[in-house]
This record gives C-alpha cells, sequence and structure tokens, in this order.
C-alpha cells in the first residue's frame, strides 16, 4: 500500500513539473511571438488609420462637394479644418499638422486622375515610392462605392 502512495505521489508531482514546464514554454514563447507582432501590429493600424482617413475625406468631399487639395499640407488642413466628419487627432503631427503613420512618419500623398494614395513608409521609416516595406491605400475622394485598395509590401 506504502508504494503505491509513493507511486501516486510521485506521478502527481511529475504532473505537476510537466505542466510548470508547459506554462514556462507557452510564457516564453508569448514573449517572443510578442515582440515579432509589434510590427504587424503596427502596419494593421497605420492601414486602418489610413482607411480611416480616407473614408473621412470621401464623406467631406461629398458632403461639401469640392474637391479635396492635392498636396498633403493643404490636404491634412482641410480634414482638420472639417472636424464634424472625424475625432482623430492623433493621426496629426502636432507640430506641423501633417497626416503620420503609426511610426510618427509623414504619410506620403501621391494623386492621379481621381485616385488618392496614401504611402507609408512603414517599419523601415524610409519612403520607397511605394515599394520595400511601403504601406498604401488608394481611393476616390467622390466615389465611395470603388472600394478603396491596400498595398501592403512584406
Amino acid at each position: 500500500m506504502r508504494n503505491g502512495r509513493n507511486l501516486l505521489l510521485l506521478i502527481a508531482i511529475a504532473c505537476f513539473a510537466c505542466i510548470g514546464l508547459y506554462h514556462l514554454y507557452k510564457y516564453l514563447m508569448m514573449e517572443h511571438i510578442v515582440a515579432l507582432s509589434g510590427r504587424a501590429h503596427y502596419e494593421a493600424w497605420t492601414i486602418n488609420r489610413l482607411r480611416f482617413l480616407a473614408l473621412d475625406i470621401q464623406q467631406i468631399a461629398q458632403h461639401k462637394n469640392e474637391r479635396p487639395p492635392k498636396d498633403m499640407k493643404s490636404l491634412s488642413e482641410y480634414v482638420r479644418k472639417h472636424k464634424e466628419y472625424h475625432e482623430r487627432d492623433e493621426y496629426f503631427d502636432p507640430n506641423d499638422g501633417v497626416i503620420i503613420d503609426m511610426w510618427g512618419t509623414p504619410v506620403t500623398l501621391v494623386v492621379t486622375n481621381d485616385e488618392y494614395t496614401f504611402i507609408s513608409s512603414g517599419y523601415n521609416r524610409v519612403y520607397e515610392n511605394g515599394k520595400g516595406d511601403d504601406l498604401a491605400v488608394t481611393f476616390d475622394p467622390f466615389d465611395p462605392k470603388k472600394e478603396s485598395r491596400t498595398k501592403h509590401n512584406i
């Protein structure tokens, strides 16, 4: 009977040790994953930020029936001027008011015909004309039915 209890006690200790090692492994792996996923989160937030700004600009353009400016400084002022359409002051650099990405880098605006493209320089903070790790959202301010396109170079 004593051997049975000792065996049961040994099995219980081994189970607790395995459970402890498993949780330690999970904790260490999660720390590693979180460190790697920080970039992915910032990229997703930047894409969402640019999409929300595109929607804001579409709303303003349609309700005011006016073409948005075609340079970034004027476009930033245009969006900030119409506060009734947005509540996202964190999207703008507090010093000069231009639109910034999640890394605090100014976003580039490219306008071709009726399409506007916001380009974030991405994780490396180097503008690469929409290539490399740059992130881009393209939209038409006067056509909300035309879905915005996203380019994610990873």
